[in-house]
């Protein structure tokens, strides 16, 4: 078989298979380790190139003229399914499941980064503190308060 006739079934059966409803996927680390593992494969095994060969991926890409890899085609489909759902009408699922967070994410949200702020402004009072008199001064918390506004 000729490098043209493996590319045709790779992109024909192999990729179609693989990328099913991929659009949808959460791409993990793993994930996509396994799909590059298996994309390299194939490609490998189309060249007849062992991995005791010790010949890199980028070489058996070149020998085998692949211009794209599965993950770029897979977040190529991401990038349309993401436009196709944000021209949907308003009232549509997909559109509601896209947009939707958890309720009282926003609350919990604003109690941390408020909680970061406080102790950020309480280690430089403490730091400012402790340059004027070289040693800890105890604080109250009018006096942060204070630093905060």
């Amino acid at each position: 078989m000729t490098l043209k006739t493996k590319a045709h079934i790779y992109h024909a059966t192999v990729k179609s298979t693989i990328t099913y409803a991929a659009e949808t996927w959460c791409l993990k680390a793993k994930t996509v380790a396994k799909l590059n593992s298996t994309e390299m494969d194939f490609w490998r095994r189309s060249a007849r190139i062992s991995r005791k060969d010790k010949i890199r991926n980028t070489i058996i890409k070149q020998k085998m003229n692949v211009t794209r890899s599965l993950l770029e085609d897979i977040k190529t489909q991401h990038l349309k399914w993401y436009g196709h759902v944000q021209r949907m009408e308003e009232g549509r699922l997909p559109k509601k499941v896209m947009k939707w967070s958890p309720p009282g994410m926003v609350n919990i949200v604003i109690v941390i980064i408020t909680c970061l702020r406080i102790s950020t402004y309480f280690s430089k009072y403490m730091s400012h503190l402790y340059k004027k008199t070289e040693k800890l001064v105890s604080v109250t918390e009018a006096q942060i308060i204070g630093l905060m506004q």
